[in-house]
């Protein structure tokens, strides 16, 4: 896409801002990723004091540089965009080193000879999961379960086989 004189001003001054705010965030990044995790008070209202400075510090750069009041924030975006792209190739990546480990894992392989979970039966499910669990321990209770994490489990019911063993 070719931009317009107007549009290509516009993107590069907001991508020599965004450069100029990544600098100014990574000067500040101790008070703005705060390892205070169960802040009181007075440490809440000193962070929000300096988040304030923080932004009262940004506006004042951005009208120094000369930004318009409609583009004020665009560099922000181009920031978040990136990062937000960043976080979704990490997640996808990951995301696909799990899908290939679990494909490869079951050792099931579609018509087309790939290793792919869709193909994986419960029945397959069931066999690999009792072979797994078997070959850690055979202890239902060492695994954190989401969905019934209200449940106590006391000695004798960590010794209760598993319903997939054989018999």
């Amino acid at each position: 896409m070719k931009l317009d004189e107007y549009s290509t001003k516009i993107h590069l001054k907001s991508n020599e801002v965004a450069r100029k705010i990544l600098e100014k965030v990574n000067i500040s990044k101790d008070f703005l990723i705060s390892d205070h995790l169960d802040p009181t008070p007075a440490e809440k209202k000193e962070q929000e004091e300096k988040t304030i400075d923080f932004g009262i510090d940004i506006i004042k750069f951005l009208a120094t540089e000369g930004v318009t009041v409609n583009y004020a924030t665009f560099g922000i975006d181009k920031i978040i965009d990136n990062l937000t792209g960043l976080k979704q190739y990490i997640n996808g990546t990951l995301g696909s080193y799990e899908d290939e480990f679990l494909s490869r894992s079951y050792g099931v392989k579609n018509d087309a000879g790939k290793y792919r979970k869709e193909e994986v039966t419960i029945s397959d499910l069931m066999i690999k999961l009792a072979e797994i669990q078997k070959s850690t321990g055979d202890n239902q209770f060492d695994f954190i379960n989401e969905v019934a994490p209200e449940l106590p489990v006391d000695d004798e019911q960590a010794e209760l086989p598993s319903p997939f063993q054989d018999k």
